[in-house]
């Protein structure tokens, strides 16, 4: 196993730095590059205070897209912030428009099982890009 040392602000992990750090996360992003043939640019915060803004910017600018991915609710939440910074520190370069994939608008489940249906998963992600992408 690997170990990479980030810091706050010095760059956007790279893919091999990122899949060591963020396994986890890896199961919404394998699965939409396999099923609809992209590469992209995945940008995982390393801090959501203070946030480093400057690297989403970069992001839409290079790629004139975005889809926000988060477990949270898509009102107040850090999506939504996102979003709203995108659209205005970035909106000319959008050739889209600005994706989020989160959960509903509704409290948490306590069941397991109602939990992992509320939660967004990798068929919402590739669902969310082949529209943006119009695939």
């Amino acid at each position: 196993k690997k170990f990479f040392n980030l810091s706050y602000g010095e760059k956007t992990p790279s893919r091999e730095e990122w899949e060591s750090l963020y396994n986890e996360r890896v199961k919404f992003i394998a699965p939409t590059q396999e099923k609809i043939g992209i590469d992209a640019e995945v940008i995982d915060l390393m801090s959501l205070s203070p946030l480093d803004e400057d690297i989403i910017i970069d992001s839409v600018k290079k790629t004139n897209r975005i889809v926000i991915v988060d477990e949270d609710n898509p009102r107040a939440s850090m999506a939504s912030e996102i979003a709203a910074i995108v659209s205005d520190k970035a909106f000319d370069y959008l050739d889209a428009p600005i994706k989020r994939v989160t959960a509903p608008h509704t409290p948490v489940p306590y069941s397991k099982g109602l939990e992992d249906e509320f939660m967004p998963d990798s068929n919402d992600v590739v669902k969310t890009v082949q529209n943006i992408l119009n695939l």
